[in-house]
């Protein structure tokens, strides 16, 4: 599953190299920052727990993609995303003590961008609405570990770090606001995303899946098909 999310965003990015109907390609870095905000128990036939994820204060990370623009109003492309998440603060505090996740997923998405100014194809101030797709995995830095027991896992006190990496997939919705800078072909993203993501069960801790709220905030370059055709003459 992940070697097929691999290749489809790898084509999403070189679609444009045989296709001659897009108007520019575009490199995005954010700055991403907010925090989970699903259920903070999880329930089980055997056991009734409080979640690891969903109990995150803090999550905050980066990403990195390409897209580009059909027409004047889709835009579709990839991107890597890491973030992490800390300070868990469940109600008694005891489960999951100094633990920590981080997570690394490849997105492929679509946008469909709504210009309010525009001075060319190069030059808008536009809103997006979007959707995204998303494969990728979970550490988890946890400081406790458990004792399987007849029926459940016992909960014991440790001082040491276990990781446990689960794999993970899920989707989300995205919306915001692209402003250009004319003449530069550089501008600055402002946007909101929120994520549903299912996430691989396994040993003592129960999340089957978590949600997040995350701001994005950065700066994007588009190269236009113009000047790809220039560099391929020269």
């Amino acid at each position: 599953m992940k070697r097929f999310s691999t290749i489809i965003a790898l084509v999403i990015i070189c679609m444009p190299a045989f296709s001659s109907g897009y108007k520019y390609l575009k490199v995005e870095v954010n700055r991403l920052s907010g925090s989970p905000t699903g259920d903070k128990m999880v329930s089980t036939s055997a056991i009734t727990s409080e979640s690891l994820y969903n109990n995150y204060s803090k999550m905050s990370g980066f990403s990195v993609g390409a897209s580009y623009l059909l027409g004047y109003h889709i835009e579709v492309g990839a991107a890597f995303s890491h973030s992490n998440m800390k300070d868990w603060r469940g109600s008694s505090n005891s489960y999951f003590p100094g633990a920590s996740s981080q997570i690394n997923m490849l997105q492929v998405f679509g946008n469909i961008n709504l210009p309010i100014f525009r001075y060319n194809v190069l030059n808008t101030i536009s809103l997006y609405l979007g959707g995204s797709l998303s494969y990728g995995s979970v550490a988890n830095s946890v400081y406790a570990s458990f004792v399987k027991t007849e029926n459940a896992y016992e909960f014991m006190k440790t001082s040491s770090a276990y990781l446990y990496k689960r794999n993970a997939g899920g989707a989300g919705l995205r919306f915001g606001a692209n402003i250009d800078i004319p003449y530069y072909n550089l501008g600055v993203n402002i946007g909101k995303s929120f994520n549903i993501n299912k996430v691989e069960k396994k040993g003592f801790i129960y999340d089957d899946a978590f949600s997040t709220s995350l701001w994005e905030v950065g700066v994007y370059f588009k190269l236009p098909k113009q000047s790809r055709r220039i560099i391929k003459s020269n």
